[in-house]
């Protein structure tokens, strides 16, 4: 009797392990193209192409497994002529479809705020975004 107990014991717990869901999103956007820290190469402006100062081009975006999202724009700073950090923007991403993405600002002015973007993958180290409302196509290359 004793041994019917330990092996009925021993199947449930080999039952319930199995039994694990494999029906979560949790490993969906840590395999998802996005992820990763990307640096501002070019900007088009109405079409044409902006001249960036060397100091922009350092700006970054990050995208990570977690869905976190940081902006770190990147500036000549007036009072030291230096480039230095202007700006950080903290948030949350969500992958809406194939390179369409919602982030939700988690702080500043614009904290709760959701806005969605489109980015266009040309290979697996260079990507778009178009900015229709302000006529800006901004590219971006993984670091």
């Amino acid at each position: 009797m004793k041994n019917i107990k330990y092996y009925f014991v021993i199947c449930l717990i080999t039952l319930l392990a199995s039994c694990s869901s494999s029906d979560d999103d949790s490993g969906e956007a840590n395999n998802d193209t996005i992820i990763g820290k990307w640096q501002i190469d070019q900007r088009f402006n109405d079409g044409v192409e902006e001249s960036l100062s060397d100091c922009f081009k350092t700006t970054t975006i990050e995208f990570t497994s977690d869905n976190r999202f940081i902006s770190t724009l990147m500036d000549i700073s007036t009072s030291t002529n230096n480039c230095e950090v202007a700006l950080v923007r903290n948030a949350t991403w969500t992958k809406i479809s194939d390179g369409v993405y919602d982030i939700t600002f988690t702080d500043g002015p614009s904290s709760g705020t959701t806005v969605q973007y489109t980015y266009v993958f040309e290979n697996n180290n260079r990507m778009s975004r178009d900015d229709e409302i302000l006529s800006i196509k901004t590219y971006y290359t993984r670091l």
